[in-house]
């Protein structure tokens, strides 16, 4: 078996068949709890007392669908703009190239055959078939959950904070164009985000990635074959 044929392989399924889909839900989860950070309610100047704004009736509804669309929208478009380069700056442990050379390794390690590390023994591959998902799973797993806890700590927090910044400016953008005249206005509050509460949930996408149903031995026995 081509060693390094082999791990290309191994490296490109992780990347694909988990990873992305792991990302793609996370980032799916994090735009939730950005919006559920965030409140808006209605203030009338002859009554202070706040209103929810999605329960205010006396404004054309076509308008409360404008703004709760720019509202997703600003904050999707945030999620989806800053998300993925954040995770290129922290995950560069598991990029293919670097899940490619682990995977190298742990090759080498089980079934290296004198000085030859170019190829390995069939067999020997096959026979460390669970031994070597189950490290590559520890590994994925590890680097996930340490990506998960820096962008939990260090990056989530100053992004619900930027989004707040860009809603305030849609907001006092309603209440100049639709609201003005009615004495009425739109305010945001913002929920601080509490990063022991996130962290369980961001830890259990990275659990996704142990024990995924396809991770028997003998997706070890596919590949070998194909790089043989």
């Amino acid at each position: 078996v081509l060693v390094d044929r082999f791990a290309q392989l191994m490296a490109t399924h992780w990347q694909f068949d988990h990873l992305d889909s792991i990302k793609t839900s996370t980032y799916d989860h994090i735009a939730l709890q950005m919006r559920e950070h965030v409140q808006i309610t209605m203030n009338s100047a002859d009554n202070p007392q706040q209103h929810t704004f999605m329960k205010t009736g006396p404004y054309d509804m076509m308008d409360l669908d404008i703004l709760k669309a720019q509202i997703f929208g600003a904050i999707q478009a945030h999620i989806g703009g800053r998300l993925p380069v954040v995770w290129d700056q922290l995950g560069d442990k598991l990029g293919r190239q670097s899940i490619e050379t682990y995977v190298r390794r742990l090759v080498l390690t089980h079934c290296r055959n004198g000085d030859n590390t170019d190829h390995v023994d069939h067999t020997c591959l096959v026979d460390h078939g669970d031994q070597l998902l189950a490290e590559i799973d520890r590994y994925v797993v590890r680097h996930l959950a340490n990506v998960f806890d820096i962008m939990n700590a260090e990056f989530l927090p100053h992004l619900l904070q930027h989004t707040a910044k860009d809603l305030r400016q849609v907001l006092d953008y309603f209440n100049t164009a639709f609201l003005k005249k009615d004495d009425m206005q739109l305010s945001l509050r913002v929920v601080p985000w509490k990063e022991t509460e996130q962290q369980p949930h961001l830890r259990d996408f990275a659990a996704l990635a142990r024990n995924n149903p396809d991770h028997a031995s003998d997706i070890v026995g596919y590949y070998a074959n194909l790089a043989r």
